[in-house]
């Protein structure tokens, strides 16, 4: 019994909560599988549960061979549906043995399907709103070597039977069948549900089954479009070996709307925005000549600003991902947490005290590259007038300054590039990330850009120490 989330063995308590039951599944040696109903009180034997146990539990699962599924027979689906339908238990074998020989005592006139069309029928309305075209379908006799079998009696489209069509119709057509076995309570376990299925009706199917109240639906996915249209609270990670599932928490939707893929990666870089996204993007292009984020099963989230990003990734460490932090630093009260980042064993890559990723740039690379930025920033920004900004008519006035000068005037830039947004956008980001991966050899060895790319190579490579920067 459950009461407050509490497990009791106390049966007699009438407000112990909500009854449940214990099932544990064993495979010995044979690799032949035994389920039993177990209870650790004194004197409670294991009570096996039978094929027939097994069956009142309307249980079928979808995957690659679901061609069972369009035949009435014993413990497929399609059966199970038809023996609710008949309201009759006892008269289903009867009448399926009774049309078979029926069937083939009267080849010339064809046989007698009356009794399938309900059946039919109702899993036509469910494959409709899969995407199937089922106004052929119907029930009518298989030819097959052993004649004389219900196995036989089988789901046509128009005279061909069903099992002859592609991958993806087969596994929607058995969706629809166990949905409607479903409306009265049951199981559906769906293996890899994007297999065989193109995107629109990948996502069509997710849409449908994710608001479906009727029966419990368990399906595994490794496809980015299941994930973009499932609910957060809907989701649960699982890992090899592992011995508790992981769930998400409501942050973690924009990113499962946005970047589904991230979820599949083995290690994530959380980062604070787009600039910082597109600037790992450019890094990814020149690390990809050897190997890249790809090879190393690295993802980018985007966290959207805030501290979300921070939590998100203390969770992704917690669901047992790699995990590293790459942001700006120019918000002071985002100190705390930076620590408790580091202090769960996520890497945290960061600019100094009080600058963005754009004024860091600017503070380290050599004056030639950072005349290069604002040459870029001009041109790609005809709209900021730039120009006038910085109170200059060209940049031969900054080329002449002296080495002194040139500190006041790096401070300067990366404020008003801050300030106004100079390269708030993916692809001036890139041009960032660009810069930086292209240039770091010539940057000061003790300068923060230096060190905060050799230690995001170090992570990258899966190593805590300053990895030494590929040329």
């Amino acid at each position: 019994m459950l009461k407050e989330g509490i497990i009791t063995d106390n049966v007699l308590d009438d407000d112990a909560g909500e009854l449940v039951l214990t099932i544990r599944m064993v495979i010995d040696d044979t690799l032949q599988p035994k389920w039993v109903v177990t209870n650790d009180r004194d004197g409670m034997e294991d009570k096996e549960i039978s094929n027939k146990d097994r069956a009142l539990f309307n249980m079928f699962m979808i995957a690659d061979y679901a061609d069972n599924h369009f035949a009435y027979s014993r413990f497929s689906p399609l059966y199970a549906l038809l023996k609710r339908n008949m309201q009759n238990s006892t008269a289903i074998d009867k009448v399926l043995l009774q049309v078979v020989r029926e069937a083939y005592n009267t080849v010339a006139a064809g046989a007698n399907f009356q009794n399938f069309e309900i059946t039919t029928d109702s899993i036509k309305e469910h494959a409709k709103k899969l995407g199937l075209d089922v106004e052929e379908l119907r029930t009518i006799l298989e030819y097959k070597e052993n004649a004389y079998t219900e196995s036989n009696i089988t789901l046509h489209d128009g005279n061909v039977p069903y099992s002859m069509h592609g991958k993806g119709s087969k596994r929607l057509l058995s969706i629809a069948i166990q949905m409607e076995l479903a409306t009265q309570g049951g199981i559906i376990l769906i293996d890899e549900l994007e297999q065989g299925l193109e995107p629109d009706r990948i996502v069509n199917l997710m849409r449908i089954l994710k608001n479906t109240d009727k029966g419990q639906i368990f399906v595994t996915t490794h496809s980015s479009y299941v994930l973009v249209e499932a609910n957060y609270n809907q989701l649960l990670l699982t890992r090899k070996g592992a011995h508790s599932l992981y769930g998400f928490d409501e942050s973690f939707q924009p990113i499962l709307r946005s970047q589904p893929e991230v979820f599949f990666s083995k290690k994530i870089i959380c980062c604070e925005g787009k600039t910082e996204q597109a600037v790992l993007r450019s890094i990814d292009e020149r690390l990809r000549i050897k190997e890249g984020f790809a090879v190393k099963g690295i993802s980018v989230a985007n966290g959207r600003g805030g501290d979300v990003f921070y939590q998100q990734a203390i969770v992704l460490k917690k669901m047992q991902y790699d995990v590293c932090v790459f942001a700006d630093n120019d918000v002071t009260s985002l100190v705390s947490i930076q620590e408790n980042v580091r202090k769960v064993g996520i890497s945290v890559i960061v600019c100094d005290d009080g600058l963005c990723l754009e004024q860091q740039l600017y503070k380290d690379m050599p004056w030639d590259k950072v005349l290069e930025m604002l040459q870029f920033a001009i041109e790609s920004n005809p709209d900021k007038k730039i120009m006038d900004q910085l109170k200059i008519s060209s940049l031969e006035q900054y080329r002449k300054i002296s080495e002194v000068d040139q500190l006041s005037k790096r401070e300067l830039l990366g404020k008003e590039a801050k300030k106004n947004g100079w390269y708030k956008d993916f692809s001036r980001g890139e041009y960032l990330g660009k810069m930086w991966a292209d240039n770091v050899e010539k940057l000061s060895k003790e300068c923060t850009l230096y060190k905060n790319y050799n230690q995001l190579i170090g992570w990258i490579n899966g190593s805590a120490t300053e990895a030494k920067i590929p040329k």
